[in-house]
């Protein structure tokens, strides 16, 4: 691993001490490829907060445009579907916690300074450390 990756994917965050069960929702697919995909791992993630887990939606490649002010205002990926703004509205109520992968953000020249909230820039290494030495139920989109 080079010394840039190491440094990219250490971003030191504090890690909360929390007993409830891991939950972390991999989301590395863009409104523009799959909006469906998107609405699916928000509904994944909306259902584990409300089953009191602790839940993490970790964002990569395409997808961190969609942690961008704008990225999901008026998209509806269905007929009859809620809006992916509105879902994440939702998720940021309900308390989520969002990483962006440093080095997907780097690799689209966007500023990290630019994420809306409750996004920081963290990577494989911080999310380790937010799992912890608990098992973690992962879902993947």
């Amino acid at each position: 691993m080079s010394t840039a990756t190491a440094t990219a994917c250490t971003v030191q965050h504090e890690v909360p001490s929390d007993e409830r069960h891991p939950v972390v929702i991999n989301l590395a697919t863009g409104d523009a490829e799959n909006p469906e995909r998107v609405m699916l791992a928000m509904f994944a993630a909306e259902s584990a907060l409300a089953s009191n887990k602790r839940t993490l939606l970790f964002v990569s490649l395409e997808a961190v445009l969609l942690m961008l002010p704008g990225g999901l205002e008026g998209q509806v990926p269905c007929e009859g579907c809620p809006s992916l703004d509105k879902l994440f509205r939702q998720l940021v109520r309900a308390g989520i916690e969002i990483y962006v992968c440093p080095m997907c953000l780097r690799a689209r020249h966007i500023d990290p300074e630019s994420l809306v909230e409750p996004a920081v820039p963290a990577g494989t290494a911080q999310m380790m450390k937010w799992i912890g030495d608990r098992d973690a139920t992962v879902f993947s989109y």
